[in-house]
């Protein structure tokens, strides 16, 4: 590419380096049912309640409110690193 600009004669990239790929997070899917939380769901998924949060930044299209969520709702459960 560089001798496609006009007053280029050379690139120097030596030192330059590409950023690490992003590794894609797996995730589960489950689906709410009457009487769950979210606490109960990250406890059962992810071992311990208060991960809820984890749930809640992969939902936010989906939970508006951590505190209203709705049977049918299908929402996406992080694996934990």
């Amino acid at each position: 590419m560089a001798g496609n600009m006009k007053g280029v004669g050379s690139v120097n990239g030596e030192g330059l380096s590409a950023p690490e790929p992003e590794v894609a997070v797996e995730v589960e899917y489950y689906t709410i049912k009457s009487g769950d939380t979210l606490w109960a769901i990250a406890s059962k998924f992810l071992g311990n309640g208060s991960k809820y949060t984890e749930i809640v930044a992969a939902n936010l299209e989906v939970i508006e409110d951590a505190d209203k969520i709705f049977p049918g709702q299908k929402i996406r459960i992080p694996k934990s690193a």
